[in-house]
């Protein structure tokens, strides 16, 4: 059996340090970016995103950020149509890519080799499961998801209504037409997992929001809304947005919006350790904040390249 082509990842939760720890690793094997957090994807959602900065940039290559504008729509086939092209992009030039993100759907749908069912946009249904979000809330249509297929339930962000809404069409359109794993889209993945005190982390979650808002987030939020983005758009309901949209509006506190953003980022990185767990053992946990793990990764790395 021929060799399969070799990418690194780097999974774990939001603000557990995962964009510094991918440039000190594509710095020391001189190799480049991939993100794979589908917020970075949108021009003009920067601080909000804690998109990498200017200066991070400079500091290695990345790609799949700032390729799309906030209107665009953009699906998970989209997505690994990009990342597998870029990957073997990156491997002609014999560098080994590092996948860099918190979206679970996209990192396993990667590494496992996921085969999306191409079914037509079902505009009856998806107005009724808008109306039915809007009348009973997301648990509703998480509900109707599990019911409809336990193994599209398993492969879904259920966070975000639309891929819910997604999936259930999917569901619908056939009983044998369901996401498949192809090995031959598969890779040889070295996947590190950062791990980091949840006291922590929630400490991290509140001050990284408060360096946001110091940094002008609300004045990013009013220059998206005076070019006609509103919350409606996928991209402008992420985390932060939604709430701080509400905000402008009128209809939040800023005291408000602050609770409920950082309480939907709690529920993320719940969200976020159901879809990396500590238990995997295909994902090599590291405690990012020390010197002596990073160099234990890069000797595991090192031999691993070698294999």
């Amino acid at each position: 059996m021929d060799k399969k082509n070799k990418i690194i990842v780097i999974v774990g939760a939001t603000a557990s340090g995962k964009s510094s720890l991918g440039i000190k690793l594509a710095n020391h094997l001189s190799s480049e970016i991939i993100n794979a957090d589908s917020r970075l994807f949108y021009r003009g959602l920067n601080i909000g995103t804690a998109k990498p900065t200017k200066s991070e940039l400079s500091l290695t290559k990345h790609h799949l950020i700032d390729i799309l504008d906030p209107d665009e729509k953009f699906t998970l086939n989209n997505f690994l149509i990009l990342v597998r092209r870029q990957i073997e992009k990156l491997h002609s030039e014999k560098k080994i890519p590092i996948i860099v993100g918190g979206s679970g759907q996209y990192i396993w749908s990667l590494i496992e080799g996921w085969n999306i069912p191409k079914v037509k946009p079902d505009t009856e249904l998806r107005s009724n499961l808008e109306k039915q979000l809007n009348q009973y809330g997301i648990e509703h249509l998480q509900v109707m998801l599990k019911n409809l297929s336990e193994k599209l339930y398993e492969q879904t962000d259920l966070l975000n209504p639309r891929r819910i809404i997604r999936s259930i069409e999917i569901a619908k359109s056939s009983l044998d037409n369901k996401v498949q794993k192809n090995e031959n889209l598969t890779y040889d993945s070295f996947i590190v997992g950062l791990n980091i005190e949840r006291k922590l982390l929630h400490s991290k979650v509140r001050n990284r929001l408060n360096k946001m808002l110091n940094d002008g987030f609300i004045e990013e939020i009013n220059t998206l809304i005076a070019k006609g983005y509103d919350s409606s758009l996928q991209s402008m309901s992420s985390i932060g947005y939604k709430e701080f949209i509400n905000y402008v509006n009128g209809e939040y506190s800023k005291e408000e919006a602050i609770e409920k953003t950082i309480i939907s980022t709690n529920r993320l990185i719940r969200n976020q350790n159901n879809w990396f767990k500590q238990s995997d053992d295909r994902i090599f946990w590291i405690n990012n904040n020390e010197e002596k793990n990073f160099n234990l990764l890069k000797n595991l790395i090192k031999k691993w390249i070698k294999t």
